[in-house]
């Protein structure tokens, strides 16, 4: 593909703000169309960004662009990629990919039957400090894990369209919305766990806190989190991983990024900084450009995070150890 790669942000909310935001300093990306049902939020996100609005899927799908790229609540995911597929666009979605792990794998088979580059947005992959813990652990320099842990909690957000993010009906709550970029973190490092256990709060309709245990052969995985929080509350987020002789800590608002101590003492591992986001972004596109396979945010491992994340909820539901296999 030669020239610029022409996007359509479909949703206008805050996600589609944030990839906006990003697509403004990738080179090789136009952003030309904005899609939202809601006519004066559509009109203003294309104001900011220099955008043309439109107000339904179908319009926007007749337009000559390259890539749909999908920040609509999860449950309009499926029928929005499919129908990008189908009229020959390459799809990027946000996370989660579906709140059922079939669904997700119709929307990645669907990619493959119209030969069409899918990728789902699970930006933690791309978070410099979680991608650091990623290339250590691969490439051996952090064997022998004793234990890990993963916390993300912040207030109940109120930026969602009628609130749809604090229903679980709607958005699968926030194991499904939330923590599962922690989930689909530790799948990326360890692969499926052998079973889970949780236990979670929940208010009439929406869960408040999860705590789950992902189980390894050699290793019990801490994930937890939840919109629990007094509004004042900073949106906090980090991990601890130990072998026994290293331990690695990130907590994001201690601006400290990844912290290694071992015999050394405290030290701060040589990784680059970037904006996740533009980062995520820029790699799907490069694959666009240069038809390469997407291997980060693939949606069969998109729907692996959603299989986990429904035999967490399930766990919690029941009150059992659910076994994966």
């Amino acid at each position: 593909m030669n020239g610029r790669i022409k996007i359509a942000i479909a949703g206008a909310g805050f996600m589609g703000e944030t990839h906006a935001q990003a697509y403004q300093n990738i080179a090789n990306a136009e952003l030309a169309y904005v899609v939202d049902a809601n006519t004066e939020k559509c009109g203003a996100f294309a104001e900011r960004y220099g955008c043309i609005p439109l107000n339904a899927l179908e319009d926007m799908l007749e337009t000559g662009i390259d890539v749909v790229d999908i920040c609509l609540p999860t449950m309009l995911h499926k029928d929005a990629a499919v129908g990008a597929f189908k009229a020959g666009k390459h799809v990027i979605c946000e996370k989660p990919v579906a709140l059922d792990y079939d669904e997700g794998l119709e929307i990645d088979k669907a990619a493959k039957t119209y030969g069409k580059k899918f990728m789902v947005a699970h930006v933690v992959r791309f978070w410099p400090e979680f991608a650091e813990l990623s290339r250590m652990i691969r490439q051996g320099e952090f064997a022998g894990i004793k234990t890990m842990s993963f916390s993300r909690y912040g207030a109940p957000p109120g930026w969602s369209e009628g609130g749809w993010i604090i229903n679980d009906e709607r958005s699968g709550g926030i194991i499904f919305d939330l923590v599962i970029h922690d989930i689909d973190f530790v799948l990326s490092v360890l692969g499926v766990p052998q079973w889970v256990f949780a236990r979670k709060n929940k208010t009439a309709d929406f869960t408040t806190y999860v705590n789950a245990l992902l189980g390894y052969p050699d290793v019990n995985v801490l994930i937890e989190g939840g919109f629990i929080m007094a509004k004042q509350y900073p949106f906090t987020t980090g991990f601890r991983v130990s072998n026994g002789e290293t331990t690695a800590e990130y907590i994001n608002k201690s601006k400290k990024g990844l912290i290694l101590y071992d015999s050394s003492g405290e030290r701060k591992p040589d990784y680059r900084d970037c904006d996740p986001y533009q980062k995520e972004l820029e790699y799907f596109l490069d694959c666009v450009k240069n038809d390469r396979e997407v291997l980060i945010g693939s949606g069969s491992s998109a729907a692996d995070a959603v299989k986990v994340a429904g035999l967490i909820r399930e766990s919690a539901d029941r009150q059992e150890k659910l076994s994966l296999i």
